[in-house]
This record gives structure tokens, C-alpha cells and sequence, in this order.
């Protein structure tokens, strides 16, 4: 579907089946070395704005339901830093990874490991993120 616009009804509906085949391709994307500095990680903090921080609700729920502590924010919740939040790892999801409020939380987040997931490679928060799938 690359370069295509879809309506809101269809993407809507298509959301369940986009979802599987994000997951899939981030597995993909991952190395061994990447997977097992994750795998270390226990109380990630996932952070988007718009339509990326409304896509989190359903990965925070699904990684609450498996026991793992995970907390969603806005990016602009921790422009500041990190203070106030339980996290090892900062999750900034953005799809074309230009969003000021999520750039300014990567680097804010000096204490902890963060990934990106983005649409759009490169780009300003890629370049940010220890990890980039």
C-alpha cells in the first residue's frame, strides 16, 4: 500500500491485521544483539502523540496482561526527564519520526535504553534512539 491513501473506515478496520504485520516486522528487524538488551528490560514506558499515542493503548494492555508494568504518556509528559516514572525503557512510536514533543523526550531520557518505532527511516528520532527497527 505504499504511496496509497486508504479511508478511515477502511484503515479502521484493517487495524487488527496492520498490527500483526507491524509485529512481524519488528521481529524481523531486531538482531540477536538488540532482542537480548530487550529481553533485559522489564518496565518499559511507551510515549507517542496524536494517532502513535492512541495506537499504544492496545501493546500497553496486551503487555499488562502478560504482567509487565508497561505505562503509556505523551511525549510532552516527559520533555523534561524521566523523573516520576518506574521505567528501564522509553518507547517512542512516530510515523515519520519528526514529532518535536517525542524528540524532545529521547533526549531527555539520558538514564534509560530507547527505541523508536517509526514508519520513516531515516529521520531525527531514529537518529536519537540506541534502537531503531
Amino acid at each position: 500500500m505504499s504511496g496509497s491513501r486508504i479511508t478511515f473506515l477502511d484503515g479502521q478496520s484493517g487495524q487488527p491485521q496492520a498490527l500483526e504485520r507491524v509485529i512481524a516486522h519488528v521481529r524481523r528487524q531486531l538482531d540477536e544483539a538488540a532482542l537480548s538488551r530487550l529481553g533485559t528490560k522489564r518496565r518499559p514506558l511507551l510515549a507517542g502523540i496524536g494517532a502513535s499515542y492512541a495506537a499504544l493503548a492496545v501493546p500497553v494492555e496486551v503487555l499488562r496482561g502478560h504482567g509487565v508494568p508497561a505505562q503509556r504518556v505523551l511525549s510532552s509528559e516527559i520533555e523534561d526527564g524521566l523523573r516520576g516514572f518506574d521505567t528501564d525503557l522509553l518507547i517512542g512510536v512516530s510515523q515519520g519520526g519528526r514529532s518535536s514533543e517525542t524528540i524532545a523526550a529521547f533526549r531527555a531520557a539520558s538514564d534509560v535504553p530507547t527505541l523508536a518505532v517509526l514508519n520513516v527511516t531515516p529521520s531525527p528520532l531514529g537518529e536519537l534512539a540506541d534502537l531503531t527497527p
